[in-house]
């Protein structure tokens, strides 16, 4: 799972990209691991991991995300 975010200085509301793992979900709320936000704060956008995105040690992803990758990739090259 990603958040996207970014914080360039010239923004004024700033936003961050992060990738974190997903450590529980229990109907519409998620528990994740290191995510760089205060407690509390909004999170805009939540998207499924893409190593072809944000590279990040040890991703795991479930298979329907794996084989998108896989059939984008391949219609690229």
């Amino acid at each position: 799972m990603w958040t996207k975010n970014s914080s360039v200085p010239a923004r004024p509301n700033p936003v961050l990209v992060s990738a974190v793992p997903l450590l529980e979900r229990h109907q519409n709320t998620l528990k994740v691991k290191g995510l760089e936000a205060v407690d509390g704060s909004p999170v805009i956008d939540i998207k499924p991991y893409s190593a072809s995105y944000y590279g990040a040690e040890n991703a795991t992803v479930p298979e329907w995300m794996a084989q998108l990758q896989r059939k984008l990739n391949k219609e690229l090259s």
